[in-house]
């Protein structure tokens, strides 16, 4: 049978429609028939290069006419076949056979159509079949590389089929770690390359920050990875190929360096995935892909990978990054308002914080302008007039969190502050917006989820506030996370208020309101000491330190604290580097200072008086 080549979207539907509606009529599965109709179904896929007139519409379609939710209906009848793949020594009868390679077709056309249909991979989501793929990889693991040769192609297909729906549909996230997903795709990161790199292109974008050290240790992988965005930077078409054995097929399958770099900037979300990523030599290739050849697509993830790495202050401070700002900058005249933003963010990130539009340093106001309302906050720029009395509050918070925000700033303006927060998720450049929004409140409050760690557009906001070491109080709204990664460096041992339930609103608003109110009023961070209500930083503003800072920013703080004797010793070090100091500290104090005297050679002293500062810097 062979595939269509080119073929209209009136022509494509009526073709598909009676296809899946023999199936779902269908009660043996086990005929060539239904191989035909699968196989017809798979074909017309752009995936499979077929040429429809409007493949974005006939994707849509094939969901509308309800093949997603048709998943369920051919697992149930279909997955049997399963026990006749695994089987070591043949099929139990021909029916099984064909029962088998019927599933597998069932399998692959459900990866060809993933791969196409954002809507279809949301559906399989919500559907339950992401549950149902993982169970079948799970039965199937015991017996992997012992059965039948076909099922490494079911192993693939339905790895396919999960790397596309977490792919196109990242809300789907819960679902798979619901589901047991990170302990059953570990195990493939250990077979066979092209299933470590379908379970390495999976688990990038579902694991959290304490599990990153699988994919670190996965080693082979991740090189694997990366030598493939190489590869495909490098090639006519954009794509690294990648050889299998066990794809017997074709061989190969091609990773566009579109999708390869998107998976890179996953991984990079952690920070020692961050130094991998670096260490391999991946940076030329990345800046590579600023460069006019490429599809400005590809140019946004570009820019996005670097300023994730630039997060990293000896990889900011680089060379071989501070090569990609000419780049960046040209880029910035695009008329693309996505791309211009992520290289704005990148510049902000590479350039230590800087007015990309000036090439200035944003420095802080004497003489602030007040924040403009929250209707207006989205577009308009600040106003220049004088500094209001009225306490002004910025809301730092992941687009996810919005609802709980929203009342929490409804209550603030109740109550008489003016509230500086997004409510229509800005896209483009806003790091004009959010630096003058940091610059000019009295109090910001940080709204810790896991999604919020995981967002490079909150990172930078946190990081700022830090920088210009604004009063800082942490909220929690999501009820089981523990803040982990930068964010958990930067929360420290600092409480928090918990506003992730309607009870918890009632409860703490109160206690938030005051913290605020005597923040305000004494200019000063509210210590657990002062304050009865947990949730307030404690840390001077004068002496405050972040992880994020600088080793610039750490040679200040020391002559600031009267330890400028230590500026030699402590040269190198930035602000993650004391962050972990301050840990071993707070862990045994005389084992910390024995410590300082015999790497740093300080004397009982200096010694202390550095203790008693990174005590109050954190």
């Amino acid at each position: 049978m062979a595939s269509p080549k080119k073929t209209t979207l009136e022509a494509a539907i009526p073709v598909i429609d009676e296809a899946i509606d023999y199936l779902k009529k269908c009660n043996d599965f086990t005929t060539e028939e239904v191989y035909s109709k699968l196989y017809l179904i798979d074909s017309y896929c752009s995936f499979r290069n077929n040429q429809c007139d409007n493949p974005d519409a006939l994707a849509k379609h094939i969901d509308d006419a309800g093949f997603g939710h048709l998943f369920l209906e051919l697992w149930g009848k279909m997955s049997g076949y399963l026990d006749a793949g695994i089987r070591y020594h043949g099929y139990s009868s021909p029916q099984a056979g064909t029962g088998f390679v019927n599933f597998n077709m069932m399998l692959s056309s459900f990866s060809a159509w993933s791969s196409d249909s954002p809507q279809l991979s949301a559906t399989l989501g919500k559907c339950g079949a992401i549950s149902l793929l993982l169970k079948g990889l799970e039965k199937i693991i015991p017996h992997h590389g012992k059965g039948n040769a076909d099922i490494a192609k079911t192993e693939l297909h339905i790895l396919g089929i999960l790397q596309n729906a977490i792919h196109k549909c990242p809300s789907n996230r819960d679902t798979y770690r619901k589901s047991n997903a990170v302990s059953i795709l570990e195990k493939y990161l250990k077979f066979d390359t092209s299933l470590q790199m379908n379970s390495l292109c999976i688990l990038a974008f579902i694991v959290n920050d304490s599990e990153s050290a699988l994919l670190a240790s996965s080693g082979t992988s991740v090189e694997v990875l990366l030598t493939l965005l190489k590869e495909g930077v490098n090639s006519d078409n954009h794509t690294g190929i990648l050889h299998s054995d066990i794809l017997t097929d074709h061989g190969a399958y091609g990773y566009p360096t579109c999708y390869t770099l998107d998976v890179i900037n996953h991984l990079a979300i952690n920070d020692a995935n961050k130094e991998i990523i670096v260490a391999n030599g991946t940076i030329p290739a990345i800046i590579r892909m600023l460069e006019y050849d490429f599809p400005e697509k590809e140019q946004k993830l570009a820019a996005e990978a670097l300023w994730n790495l630039a997060f990293i202050e000896s990889v900011r401070k680089s060379d071989e990054m501070q090569r990609a700002v000419p780049r960046l900058k040209i880029l910035m005249e695009t008329q693309n308002r996505d791309l211009r933003g992520a290289c704005a963010s990148a510049l902000w990130q590479l350039m230590g914080g800087v007015n990309v539009e000036t090439g200035s340093p944003y420095k802080r106001n004497t003489s602030r302008s007040p924040l403009p309302s929250y209707e207006d906050a989205i577009s308009e720029p600040f106003p220049s007039a004088g500094r209001q009395s009225v306490p002004q509050i910025m809301v730092s918070y992941q687009w996810n969190s919005q609802s709980r925000v929203v009342e929490i700033r409804d209550k603030l303006v109740a109550s008489g502050y003016k509230v500086w927060m997004d409510v229509t998720n800005m896209r483009g450049d806003i790091l004009t917006a959010m630096a003058d929004a940091v610059q000019n409140s009295d109090v910001i409050l940080i709204c810790m989820t896991e999604r919020y760690k995981d967002s490079k557009n909150c990172r930078s906001e946190a990081s700022y506030a830090y920088k210009l070491h604004k009063k800082v109080i942490p909220l929690l709204l999501e009820k089981d996370y523990t803040p982990d990664g930068w964010l958990g460096l930067l929360q420290g041992m600092d409480l928090y208020y918990s506003f992730y339930s309607d009870d918890q609103l009632k409860k703490n608003m109160g206690q938030l309101l005051n913290a605020i109110g005597e923040s305000v009023a004494t200019g000063k961070h509210t210590t657990a000491g002062q304050h009865q209500a947990p949730g307030v930083l404690a840390a001077s503003p004068r002496k405050q330190l972040s992880p994020d800072c600088s080793e610039d920013d750490v040679q200040a703080w020391l002559k600031d604290s009267n330890l400028t004797e230590l500026c030699e010793a402590f040269k190198e070090l930035d602000g993650r580097h004391l962050k972990r100091m301050h840990g071993k500290c707070c862990k045994d104090e005389d084992k910390f200072e024995d410590l300082l005297k015999s790497e740093y050679k300080l004397n009982d002293k200096s010694s202390t008086k550095f203790i008693v500062a990174l005590q109050d810097a954190f």
